[in-house]
């Protein structure tokens, strides 16, 4: 009798990441919506955090973005860290503002 090769199994982290790089982040419509965790997680039949893990590690990378109450977006390369330094600039005006204000 011939056996069969067993093929490798993949992590299901790997499985996420595959899912999203092939069905989201290489569309180039940049700034669309992805689907939730808990859409992800039931479609390929991973854990939640599982999912959350791929998405931090993308969101890190700055291939993902959250909207406040919105969900996660696809964003241009760079276009994360161009956000993160706008909310920087803002927080340091409101800091030196706050500090010049004279106690009453």
């Amino acid at each position: 009798m011939i056996e069969k090769p067993l093929l490798p199994l993949r992590q299901p982290s790997e499985i996420v990441l595959d899912y999203l790089e092939k069905g989201y982040l290489s569309q180039g419509e940049k700034n669309s919506r992805i689907p939730t965790i808990e859409q992800i997680s039931a479609h390929l039949s991973v854990s939640a955090s599982t999912v959350r893990n791929v998405i931090r590690k993308l969101t890190a990378e700055g291939r993902l973005g959250m909207k406040s109450g919105q969900g996660l977006y696809d964003y241009a390369e760079g276009e994360v860290d161009a956000k993160r330094a706008d909310i920087i600039k803002g927080l340091v005006a409101v800091r030196k503002t706050l500090s010049e204000i004279t106690p009453v």
